[in-house]
């Protein structure tokens, strides 16, 4: 892919990303690993989760926004309670463990899905727009033929 000024920053976060993600990860495996490698690590992990459920919007595209919303939060929710399960099977977790880490998906879940819709949105009424001005070209075309 050749970097332009429009990917740019696009390039710089993923390449960020990825390099970070190997650094705590050797980090971890090499002993050198903190409670702080563990909290980036999950934090991107949640980043991807959220990313990944609110993609799946299409598939969904027969029932209203709202439960859209709904079930995409449900099944958020779902997998950050089991994937704090998952983690407690091998670490001690806080007596708020739970409650934390659903807050803190939630604290980035709502933002990202209203920018994702709102941007959609945004997307869709451009392209009604588009829609209507062919519509309105169309019977000016077949009378001319």
């Amino acid at each position: 892919m050749k970097i332009t000024r429009k990917n740019f920053l696009t390039n710089v976060c993923v390449w960020y990303t990825m390099i970070s993600i190997f650094i705590i990860i050797s980090e971890m495996f090499s002993g050198q690993g903190v409670q702080t490698h563990n909290n980036l690590l999950m934090c991107f992990v949640l980043t991807m989760l959220g990313i990944g459920i609110v993609s799946l919007q299409d598939q969904l595209k027969g029932l209203s926004p709202l439960t859209v919303l709904i079930i995409q939060l449900i099944v958020g929710i779902g997998a950050v309670v089991l994937i704090t399960y998952v983690q407690g099977l091998y670490s001690l977790l806080h007596p708020d463990a739970y409650k934390d880490m659903i807050r803190s998906y939630l604290m980035f879940f709502f933002p990202g899905a209203a920018y994702y819709y709102w941007t959609l949105k945004k997307e869709v009424i451009r392209q009604n727009e588009a829609l209507k001005i062919i519509n309105d070209l169309s019977p000016t075309l077949e009378e001319n033929h």
